[in-house]
């Protein structure tokens, strides 16, 4: 149906750990996967916002290693959105 509307692009909230057992992470993986089986030319990118939701901002640290983990995990995919 995305297609049909001319919709090529997703933006995931994007909660994922670094052991790839969360379940933001886990989704990500199997709608890229499905997408470039099936050949469908959606692309994705991530919304990461999931470690702000305790008063206090996470350590710079923890957002760093996330960050890295995502772009290591997604970043070379043919799904992953770059501009």
């Amino acid at each position: 149906m995305a297609r049909e509307v001319g919709i090529d692009v997703f933006i995931i909230d994007w909660w994922g750990d670094t052991g790839g057992q969360e379940i933001s992470d886990i989704s990500m993986k199997a709608i890229m996967d499905l997408n470039e089986k099936e050949g469908l030319g959606m692309r994705f990118c991530i919304l990461f916002d999931g470690l702000w939701t305790q008063q206090q901002p996470p350590p710079l640290d923890a957002t760093v290693t996330r960050l890295e983990y995502a772009i290591k995990k997604f970043g070379n995919r043919p799904s992953y959105l770059r501009v």
